[in-house]
């Protein structure tokens, strides 16, 4: 069922520097899928998973589609 998918997407390697790994996680708009998606925030958070700043914040670009990014 569409609605009860997560993607998951590895962005290290080919599109990131391999010391700072990245990974990216999209999940649906359900209740069921907010409950995973904190319950995933809660578990990276123990791990002490940290996301580079200059990573996180070109990820969060790229993510919001801009022009520049789809051409």
């Amino acid at each position: 069922c569409p609605d009860d998918v997560t993607v998951i997407s590895d962005l290290s390697g080919a599109l990131v520097p391999a010391a700072w790994p990245v990974a990216v996680a999209r999940f649906p708009d359900t209740a069921r899928a907010a409950v995973r998606h904190a319950r995933t925030l809660d578990i990276l958070t123990a791990l002490g998973a940290h996301v580079a700043a200059p990573v996180a914040h070109a990820a969060a670009h790229a993510l919001r589609e801009p022009e520049s990014v789809r051409d």
